[in-house]
């Protein structure tokens, strides 16, 4: 016999979470992950097709990215599965949360943590002077803690808080502080290394033209993602009772991981067959901000040929080799 709900008065049916700024935000973000996560397996697969003899520490944070991107598709695919499929014309189940949707979080926060390590470390290299290099170490690392902590933390009380009213008017802060913590990270790590590229600077046009092109690179970079994180930030803050800020952190991982996949396929490739193929070409931007750091710290000055290709003068000076640019990885 059917039932007809419209005779039902709404005042005897229970209050359920609305589904557009909830399991819809959710749905939207997971969709826009998938994308990019196609684009991450590219950038993975072409690494390890163009620098098979890059060292163990680059490999291995390439493989770590890889298998915490798949981690994190699978459990977002997940908790749309068991919403919109298993659960589905189950409205009580949208009060509890599922523990996918708990076990985001960490993934998320590891894949960010990876990044920003990378990128701290390139900060480092770039810094010639060892009163730079200690702040910034400091900084970056007591950051990077703070995240980690922050996610460990929210991880808990997800689970200790079974349904998302109750995690909302006792944790919700710790979501906006964690992410508050990561907008300042990748801050912080993109000032920093345009200082370094602007203290770089030498005088000559060409050589500042070069370094121009570095730190707009660099911002490129790191803009994306803080401003992804702020948009997550500002809508925690506003609506903390929906999920439109999770749809929009679940595609800030993709966007960690794709950010140092493109820094490292941006190099040539070192393997024999492509370096004869790629002598004339020009050199990346990771190669030259090597030089540039090293030409600063034994103060030889840098010189550029028509075709903006870096050079370093023969006489007097030592020029840095493939192998000495890939011990900085």
């Amino acid at each position: 016999m059917a039932v007809n709900l419209a005779a039902i008065p709404s005042e005897g049916l229970p209050r359920f979470p609305a589904l557009d700024n909830t399991l819809g935000a959710v749905l939207i973000g997971t969709g826009i992950s998938s994308i990019l996560a196609g684009v991450s397996l590219h950038q993975v697969f072409r690494y390890f097709r163009r620098y098979p003899k890059d060292n163990l520490s680059c490999k291995a944070t390439v493989s770590i990215l890889c298998l915490l991107d798949t981690l994190h598709e699978v459990l977002i695919i997940h908790v749309c599965y068991f919403y919109l499929i298993s659960n589905y014309f189950k409205p009580w189940s949208l009060i509890s949360g599922v523990w996918s949707l708990r076990l985001v979080v960490p993934a998320t926060g590891a894949i960010s943590t990876v990044s920003h390590v990378f990128f701290a470390r390139r900060v480092l290299i770039l810094s010639g002077s060892k009163r730079m290099t200690l702040p910034v170490a400091l900084i970056t690392t007591l950051l990077v803690l703070s995240e980690i902590v922050f996610c460990s933390v929210t991880t808990v009380y997800l689970f200790l808080d079974k349904t998302f009213t109750r995690f909302v008017d006792h944790s919700s802060w710790l979501i906006s502080t964690s992410l508050g913590t990561r907008v300042v990270c990748d801050i912080v790590i993109t000032g920093a290394m345009i200082y370094q590229l602007r203290i770089s600077r030498t005088g000559f046009r060409k050589t500042d033209s070069i370094l121009d092109l570095l730190i707009l690179f660099a911002i490129n970079t790191g803009l994306l993602t803080s401003v992804v994180n702020l948009a997550s930030v500002i809508t925690a803050v506003l609506w903390p009772d929906a999920l439109v800020y999770c749809g929009i952190y679940i595609v800030s991982s993709k966007l960690y991981s794709i950010s140092v996949l493109t820094v490292l396929n941006s190099r040539r490739s070192r393997n024999k067959h492509s370096a004869e193929n790629n002598k004339e070409q020009d050199t990346t931007w990771m190669e030259m901000s090597d030089r540039i750091s090293a030409a600063c710290r034994t103060g030889t000055n840098l010189e550029f040929n028509h075709d903006s290709v870096l050079d370093v003068p023969s006489k007097g000076t030592t020029e840095m080799s493939r192998s000495d640019v890939s011990e900085t990885y």
